[in-house]
């Protein structure tokens, strides 16, 4: 499976490289384009890590693509994916790697992914795909297929970030869609934006201000697994360098005073930073905001936008794979801040 990814990951590179010829960059596009792709690619020299050249790839190669098209073959993928593993496990050739969430008893099962988050995260990802391709469809069927995934979960893995944050997508499906006809779309906008930046600087607070020796900050961080801890800890180890860290190790298991925690960066935002490094983390931020705050009022039409604030902001606060492109193609959407192509988010 490892060569498999290998492979799949140097044939992405080439095409999304080759398409670069039939792109128009205007003076200030190919700049833009030129600074941003030479920062990932100085990352990917330091930490030997695909995301951020993956994810500055596709935003450059995003010009003029259509997003629900691509989502459409992103939900396809995640979907044969699962049944591909659900076949397995059904087999026998696959196993469910379970496990304990510290503190508690309750067994978590991954039905045959390699962690019960993951299961968690696919979840949320085919969810996510059908939420936004039926944003302006009654919602029903979305909240029928959200509930479900949420009550699996929930009996199943009980991976609580995934759950809450389709919970929260669903009930903006139903908001929007009863308010579509006097819909703030300005105040939606700051919304987004402000949980997107919301986001960012409780990370970076949390990383700076903790301490094991706070009661409250602890307790808040076993709440979540220790993420904070784990996160926090990596960070005094490794701290934050401008493209990022080639030697981190992860996975090994601390005691934090009180109960163990696992060594893993689970905030997107936080893997970013200390893992990629604080240039391309900037320029990842800086794109989004100008997504926000150029992007016409009636781009929020689509849901697009409101779904990839709440992908970044919630789900992102707890798990890595909210800021990777297979597993939120609408990271794509950042072209605009680029190209200011309208055609890039098209509503339909």
């Amino acid at each position: 499976m490892d060569t498999i990814g290998k492979i799949a990951n140097a044939l992405m590179l080439i095409l999304l490289l080759v398409r670069f010829f039939s792109i128009r960059f205007s003076t200030e596009a190919l700049v833009c384009s030129g600074v941003v792709f030479l920062t990932t690619l100085i990352t990917l020299g330091v930490t030997k890590s695909w995301i951020p050249l993956s994810v500055c790839l596709f935003i450059i190669a995003g010009n003029d693509i259509d997003v629900r098209r691509l989502t459409q073959i992103v939900l396809a993928v995640t979907v044969l994916v699962f049944l591909i593993v659900a076949f397995g496990l059904i087999s026998g050739s696959i196993g469910s790697i379970d496990s304990i969430r510290p503190g508690e008893t309750r067994v978590r099962h991954s039905l045959g992914f390699n962690q019960v988050n993951a299961l968690g995260a696919v979840l949320a990802r085919i969810c996510t795909c059908v939420v936004y391709l039926r944003w302006n469809k009654e919602p029903f069927l979305s909240a029928l297929l959200t509930v479900a995934s949420v009550s699996f979960l929930e009996m199943v893995a009980n991976s609580r970030t995934a759950e809450l944050y389709l919970l929260v997508l669903i009930c903006f499906q139903f908001y929007c869609y009863i308010r579509r006809h006097s819909f703030a779309r300005a105040s939606m906008s700051r919304m987004c934006l402000g949980l997107i930046i919301g986001s960012f600087l409780l990370t970076i607070i949390l990383l700076f201000v903790f301490s094991p020796s706070n009661g409250i900050l602890m307790a808040f961080s076993e709440s979540l697994s220790n993420r904070i801890y784990s996160m926090w800890y990596l960070f005094e180890q490794y701290l934050i360098h401008p493209f990022g860290n080639g030697s981190m190790l992860l996975g090994a298991t601390v005691w934090t005073g009180s109960s163990y925690a696992m060594l893993t960066i689970d905030n997107a935002w936080a893997l970013w930073l200390i893992n990629y490094g604080f240039v391309p983390t900037s320029f990842l931020l800086i794109g989004l905001i100008l997504l926000y705050a150029r992007a016409p009022e009636e781009y929020f039409d689509d849901g697009s936008l409101i779904v990839l604030a709440l992908y970044v902001a919630l789900f992102g606060f707890c798990e890595s794979t909210a800021l990777a492109v297979d597993y939120n193609p609408l990271l794509v959407l950042i072209s605009y801040s680029i190209f200011r192509n309208r055609d890039t988010l098209s509503v339909s």
